[in-house]
């Protein structure tokens, strides 16, 4: 009974594909179909709609030599093939397909056995030989739902023979018009042998293409971007070519093309996106256009350079030195914290009487709280880039976005649970106020994981010497020991800066510490890491929220542009400071911003905000959360490896 299920479902396949949109092509075949001829093809057919799959195909072969080459003998050679395919010999079936289109290429019976080639290439595990196949395939002789079905068997190909996404996105932006153009199994047909692929997996698969750096402008021009111009396909097409040639460097010609984008797609899924990259490129903010925004930065005295830093990634956000772009109409007021007699009071008064609509900084701790204070007084959004706890739960109007010890700790430990399946571990860490903070944050993330933490050891922080530190206290020897009794250890934490580390670990590993794991922090993010600690440190890992070698498009086109525009590479500080700055960029272009309380409500309305230094959200009480890079050394250098 399940077999005759699986004939009816042919018959009904290749009843209503040969039918369909049928062309008229007899004159291509030399000679005319006879009533006999006909009556004999009908016989046959009649044979194998029964069930009847041996006696058809008999009457089919006798058909095929019996009667002068027609369309029917193509028609019949198909159904050969599709009777071999219900008997499971699929090679025998793919002979018959290609027998079906080796003489006159008929538009009614080509694209159904090139279709039905590749699927039976397809149960013989020839993944290659199924692409070929359906790259044969003239589109236009196929229907809507028999596209949907070769795409599909296209996508599952691909994937299966581990194809990256630039070689499997073809199928998926095919995918997307086929769902596009209504076709669905519906009218009673049904599939049995090709599983669709859902919509929603060939828009993810998209989306992951959109977001891979790795894209070439080369990869991009060798998909059909004419066949697919004004379809669903070419929204994500242009978009993806635009965002190509801006990383590439091609800021004109990416210019051009995301206004073209943003003119002919109005309701494509990246607009918004476009839009904001127009602005950034320098187009004009519209209803936005001279607005103000203030910045509480040390320019002077012995914290000058950090405030300098802050103010080169704020201007760097709004294009005031090529080849950085930015936005038209946006004017940065700036007030020194660090002048004589100046206060954060003071300097939030004068930067909302001057008309500010947000305020960047504070900087340092010290005045962060009474600007805090001040400005939700006044009612202007204040995001401080400080380190210090506290600024954001002062008011609804007070934000923070800066890297928290407690970010840093818990992207570490749900990098290492996760994908090292590391357990048990050992902390080594300075005696003073960071280290503890570190330590307990570290112990209390591993406990929620369920893991261990079989040693916490203090040393006295800003040595230059370890050896006698660790040998004076005895945890070398301890640390090394721990894996000769029952409380072994997996990796060994240490928060400290590259400089430390690359002394502590070298020294360990000379007093018999040997192959251990370690895990860090930030502070190991520098090329001085790997110099001072060299083979000893190869396989750490730890964490960073700005990782200048990147190959993220977004990190990638800042850092350029920077290191082009100011001549030094760009740090932390810079990178949030050019985030903060495209945050509230995007608030104007997109949400229309234009007021402080909107401005405060859009900021609240962040979320997952990709920027330089990650994607970034702010949570209830206005302080920024982010998921942080996990960075390792390999092959002697840092490397990013999520």
């Amino acid at each position: 009974m399940k077999k005759n299920l699986g004939i009816c479902l042919l018959v009904v396949f290749f009843c209503a594909c040969a039918t369909g949109g049928m062309v008229s092509r007899a004159s291509l075949y030399p000679n005319p179909q006879t009533p006999e001829a006909k009556e004999a093809f009908d016989a046959a057919y009649a044979m194998y709609s029964s069930g009847n799959f041996g006696q058809a195909d008999q009457a089919f072969a006798s058909f095929i030599s019996g009667f002068p080459y027609t369309e029917l003998t193509d028609r019949a050679r198909f159904v050969r093939g599709e009777i071999a395919f219900a008997e499971e010999k699929y090679k025998q079936a793919i002979i018959f397909y290609k027998q079906s289109y080796s003489e006159i290429k008929s538009p009614n019976v080509l694209p159904k056995a090139h279709f039905k080639a590749a699927m039976a290439m397809a149960k013989l595990g020839r993944g290659e030989d199924v692409l070929a196949e359906l790259s044969l395939i003239e589109r236009s002789n196929a229907s809507n739902i028999l596209k949907l079905r070769m795409d599909s068997l296209g996508f599952s190909a691909a994937l299966a023979l581990g194809k990256k996404t630039t070689e499997r996105v073809l199928w998926s932006l095919r995918l997307l018009d086929d769902y596009a153009s209504g076709a669905t199994l519906g009218g009673g047909e049904e599939l049995t042998s090709v599983e669709l692929v859902p919509e929603s997996t060939a828009l993810e698969d998209v989306r992951a293409w959109i977001d891979d750096a790795n894209i070439t402008l080369a990869d991009i021009s060798s998909l059909p971007v004419e066949d697919m111009k004004g379809k669903k396909s070419g929204g994500y097409l242009d978009y993806k070519y635009a965002i190509a040639m801006h990383t590439s460097g091609d800021f004109d010609g990416a210019s051009k093309l995301i206004k073209n984008y943003i003119s002919r797609y109005p309701k494509h899924e990246y607009y918004q996106r476009a839009r904001l990259l127009a602005a950034q490129m320098g187009g004009l903010l519209g209803d936005g256009a001279g607005i103000k925004i203030g910045a509480m930065l040390p320019l002077s005295g012995k914290y000058a350079v950090y405030g300098q830093s802050v103010l080169n990634g704020l201007e760097c956000a709004i294009g005031v030195y090529e080849p950085c772009s930015g936005p038209s109409g946006i004017e940065v007021i700036v007030r020194d914290t660090e002048l004589s007699g100046a206060s954060a009071e003071t300097a939030v008064d004068e930067l909302a009487d001057e008309g500010v609509i947000a305020i960047v900084g504070p900087l340092l701790s010290r005045s962060a709280i009474a600007a805090a204070g001040r400005a939700q007084e006044r009612g202007v959004p204040t995001i401080s880039l400080s380190q210090m706890d506290g600024f954001a739960e002062a008011g609804d109007y007070t934000f923070r976005n800066f890297v928290t010890p407690d970010s840093e700790i818990s992207t570490l430990v749900d990098y290492v649970f996760s994908n090292m399946r590391l357990r048990r571990f050992f902390v080594l860490y300075p005696e003073n106020k960071k280290g503890v903070e570190y330590r307990d944050l570290f112990t209390n993330a591993v406990k929620k994981w369920g893991g261990k933490v079989v040693g916490k050891y203090p040393y006295a922080p800003n040595q230059m010497e370890f050896a006698s530190e660790l040998r004076g206290r005895g945890m070398a020897e301890q640390v090394a020991g721990l894996t000769s009794t029952g409380e072994s250890y997996d990796a060994i934490f240490i928060p400290d800066s590259f400089k430390a580390v690359g002394y502590i670990i070298p020294t360990l590993a000379m007093m018999g510490v040997r192959k251990a794991k370690y895990l860090g922090i930030s502070r190991w993010n520098d090329a001085e890491l790997v110099e001072r600690g060299g083979e000893f440190v190869d396989g750490a890992v730890f964490t960073d929220a700005f990782f200048k070698s990147s190959s993220d498009p977004v990190v990638y086109g800042f850092v350029g542009a920077f290191k082009k525009a100011y001549g030094i590479d760009p740090t932390l500080l810079e990178a949030v400071a050019y985030d903060t700055m495209r945050m509230m960029i995007q608030a104007i272009q997109l949400d229309g911003v234009s007021g402080r309380q909107a401005m405060k409500d859009a900021l609240l309305r962040t979320t997952n905000f990709a920027g330089a230094t990650g994607r970034t959200s702010f949570d209830a009480t206005g302080d920024a959360k982010r998921t942080l890079q996990v960075l390792t050394v390999k092959n002697s250098r840092i490397q990013q490896i999520n």
